[in-house]
């Protein structure tokens, strides 16, 4: 049997958390983005991650439910800061037909992503003539988050001048 003196260990208090200089967050609070995809956890963990960011994510599985979404949000006043969507979605749908529709809609050009894992040659170029930001996946959130904020800043900017 070994005994030993019993010592009070000491209270350590957490360190406080320091910015790492990294201002990935600032300014990305309360920014409400709608994600249009058709495949649920795609949708899911991306609006998780934007979440981690502060903003406000809302998510469709396809025209019908972002058009609702979109009209539901200008109603309440609350507008929507951006869209990102898939390209090909379910019904034959795509994002480029749904980033217009939706800005017709609400009556402005919101700023939107169009994101693909196409490859075919003539989808890849219809993605890239559409005038949208494209991102390729698989797309880290850094990415998307970076794109959000250059592209509503860009926004304000032009509307300001």
């Amino acid at each position: 049997k070994i005994t030993m003196p019993l010592i009070a260990a000491p209270i350590v208090k957490p360190a406080p958390v320091r910015s790492t200089g990294n201002t990935s967050h600032d300014g990305m609070a309360g920014i409400r983005v709608l994600i249009v995809d058709d495949e649920e956890n795609v949708r899911a963990s991306t609006a998780i991650a934007l979440r981690s960011y502060g903003m406000q994510v809302e998510v469709a599985d396809g025209m019908q439910q972002a058009c609702d979404i979109a009209c539901r949000l200008e109603s309440e006043h609350t507008g929507l800061d951006a869209l990102i969507t898939d390209f090909r979605l379910r019904n034959n749908e795509d994002g480029i037909t749904l980033v217009n529709d939706i800005r017709i809609l609400i009556g402005r050009k919101i700023p939107a992503i169009l994101v693909t894992g196409d490859t075919a040659p003539e989808r890849v170029r219809r993605a890239q003539e559409s005038g949208l930001r494209v991102l390729y996946k698989p797309v880290k959130i850094q990415h998307f988050a970076d794109e959000i904020r250059v592209q509503i800043s860009t926004q304000t900017e032009s509307s300001a001048g």
